[in-house]
């Protein structure tokens, strides 16, 4: 069996990304998805001096220090609500609490409720097979029939088509009807987003309105949530699954909803009869996810005392009855789902609250420190102090200079070919946003601040950045807008030479982007890192890599290309290094030229191989000609690859165990008398 389309594409994009380094790597067309900028939601929640903050002030500051000091920890914004008021609220410098989020699969919880209310009015039964909801949708697998949706709620659809497929693949919902199952619905637990993006359409059909609008009428506008935004898929559909921005003080609105089993003041928003089965546990989930299981849709403790709303990449609502306590958490964090130590901490100090805890006012005068200065100890770049005085406060001299250290860079450098870009690649691989590479980058001041530019695919994007602290823009990365907000510091090595940084914060994003600058020969050194980086993107691919035919292929490419060489490609890829040549030394055209050509040279020889995998071993997605058809090398290559295929499958002794970060998974162990095999043949 060819392996699925979706799987082919996404080793063509990963090719494209770490070997050819093509300036345009998307595999499907591009059409922008996040097209506008956040709107600062209302504070709603009483803020008290003192208040229920009192009692818990000790706790609430031990837990803001230790999760300051867990390296795994990088919060943006965190509230905690108690007894419906907030007790403790911070944001890391650069972010805010009332700016909406990017929620990744947080989405799912509220796509639920949406099917909730549909539910509550009678229009959808949960029994409802999923073929009766889409009757034009043809299936070649008959378990199909059996599909409810409840299947896709729980999570249990035995549907293959997930995740990976967004990037991959424009029709989604043909996909995701296409294709055989790995499962019998209703069997086992599959993780999968095209659940909840098929739900996000029913709602749509059902209901008559789009899914935003639906969740506007039926949900926000009663929590008195007033700015979100959810991004479309391919077919003009609300992803569901994810793509919904909210900010951290909405989403304590839908988790306090959650805590009062339906209500919000006063109002019955769901009834407590869906609130019963979201909270009821349909799925023992792996432990490679957490101590969670799954409802509909939600996340539960076994014990059925603590409910989860969960996104990748650290975004959380924990909603703990017991302690009536919900907690609204942004953050980038390398992590795939609720195996998350920054909640590790937060259930460990407000899982169980006693009574009588004490309270005294120095413990809160401390509490209040470290939400004002929360995270600054993990600042990637320290800011100047204004300077203060008689002759500051009357403006005979300026507070806020320019930092001269950074006179000995400003210029205008100029880029050999690459796929890098300021917008962080995390979000350029979810998006299939990709804007030609950095062509020159130039560094400028106006008055204190510095201004970065950079010109992309033949396009200019430019932003200040400040010294003292952080700087606003909005720029539009080909038609889709992110606010951006840049910090720069001027310092030394441990070798005195000087160092330049830029920290670039997206306040509605996971994402960060840290830029490092040195003095190179003809120009400069310049290095870009994000967070979160490979470490997520390495677990994805174990998660995905189960199949035997997948991991043939990985095993292939590392054979030929060296151990470790797929890990090497992907750190190159989120933590490029790019020699810019500064455009005031004489002959940089010939120079940029000359490299050009040769780097072209090694990324096609590199290349090669991978793309004969991919053409002669995985397929085209299509089905395989009868044998009488194919001819010449081209058939004998494909044969042989499947006899070889089928013996190493046959064969354990090929097969061997490889740790990973996530757990064990199976590879294949390619002889070298067989690569030596393969290389004869793509050659001939």
């Amino acid at each position: 069996m060819i392996m699925e389309n979706y799987k082919k594409n996404a080793i063509q994009l990963l090719s494209n990304l770490g070997l050819t380094e093509k300036k345009y790597p998307s595999v499907i067309p591009y059409s922008p998805q996040k097209t506008r900028v956040n709107g600062k939601e209302s504070k709603y929640f009483p803020r008290r001096i003192g208040g229920k903050a009192f009692r818990l002030a000790s706790r609430l500051s031990s837990m803001l220090e230790e999760l300051e000091g867990e390296e795994r920890a990088n919060i943006h914004s965190i509230m905690v609500i108690h007894g419906g008021e907030v007790v403790c609220e911070a944001s890391a410098p650069g972010y805010d609490t009332n700016i909406f989020h990017l929620a990744h699969s947080m989405s799912k919880t509220v796509t639920g409720l949406a099917i909730g209310c549909l539910f509550d009015e009678g229009k959808l039964d949960l029994d409802e097979k999923i073929v009766n909801i889409f009757p034009e949708e043809s299936y070649k697998d008959e378990r199909f029939t059996n599909m409810t949706v409840r299947h896709l709620l729980s999570m249990r659809s035995g549907v293959p088509f997930a995740e990976l497929g967004s990037v991959t693949e424009e029709n989604w919902t043909r996909a995701f009807f296409d294709g055989k199952l790995s499962f019998s619905p209703g069997e086992k637990f599959f993780y999968n987003s095209m659940n909840s993006y098929i739900l996000a359409k029913a709602v749509a059909r059902i209901s008559g309105m789009s899914l935003s609008e639906y969740v506007n009428e039926k949900l926000f506008s009663k929590l008195h949530i007033d700015n979100f935004f959810w991004e479309m898929g391919p077919e003009n559909s609300e992803k569901g699954g994810f793509g919904l921005y909210l900010s951290a003080e909405s989403f304590a609105k839908i988790g306090f909803m959650l805590l009062s089993r339906g209500v919000f003041e006063g109002e019955r928003i769901i009834s407590e009869n869906y609130i019963d089965l979201m909270t009821s546990v349909f799925s023992d989930a792996p432990d490679s996810t957490g101590i969670f299981d799954y409802g509909l849709h939600l996340w539960i403790t076994p014990d059925g005392n603590e409910f989860l709303l969960n996104g990748m990449l650290g975004q959380n609502v924990w909603i703990c009855p017991g302690s009536d306590i919900v907690v609204s958490l942004n953050s980038g964090n390398n992590e795939l789902f609720s195996d998350s130590a920054s909640l590790a901490i937060i259930r460990k100090y407000l899982s169980s609250i006693s009574e009588n805890t004490a309270y005294s006012r120095r413990e809160y005068k401390t509490l209040k420190y470290r939400m004002a200065h929360f995270f600054e100890s993990r600042r990637r770049a320290t800011p100047l102090e204004e300077r203060h005085g008689l002759a500051y406060l009357l403006k005979i001299k300026n507070a806020r200079p320019f930092d001269t250290r950074w006179e000995g860079v400003l210029g205008e450098y100029v880029a050999r070919d690459n796929n890098s870009g300021i917008l962080p690649l995390f979000v350029r691989i979810m998006q299939n946003n990709y804007l030609g590479g950095i062509e020159k980058i130039s560094l400028s001041r106006i008055e204190d601040n510095l201004v970065f530019s950079s010109v992309e695919g033949g396009k200019l994007y430019e932003f200040p950045v400040g010294l003292y602290d952080f700087c606003e823009s909005t720029l539009d990365f080909g038609g889709e807008k992110y606010i951006v907000r840049g910090i720069g510091e001027a310092a030394e090595n441990e070798d005195g030479n000087p160092v330049y940084k830029i920290e670039l914060n997206f306040p509605e994003l996971p994402n960060t982007k840290i830029i490092k600058i040195t003095h190179a020969p003809d120009g400069i050194l310049f290095k870009m890192s994000e967070t979160p980086n490979q470490r997520v993107a390495e677990s994805y691919l174990a998660s995905i890599s189960e199949s035997s035919k997948f991991s043939f292929v990985i095993g292939l490419v590392e054979k030929k290309m060296g151990e470790g060489f797929l890990s090497s490609k992907l750190n190159s890829m989120f933590n490029p290094s790019l020699n810019l040549i500064s455009s005031s030394l004489p002959g940089w055209q010939q120079v940029i030229q000359s490299d050009n050509l040769r780097l072209a040279e090694e990324r096609e020889k590199a290349s090669k191989f991978l793309k004969s995998i991919i053409s002669k071993f995985i397929g085209d997605g299509k089905e395989e000609k009868p044998k009488e058809e194919r001819m010449g090398i081209q058939g004998f290559f494909a044969k042989a690859l499947s006899l070889l295929f089928k013996k190493a499958e046959a064969d354990s002794s090929t097969l061997k165990s490889k740790e990973t970060d996530d757990g064990t998974s199976v590879v294949i162990d390619i002889p070298d008398d067989i690569i030596t095999f393969l290389d004869e043949k793509s050659e001939e």
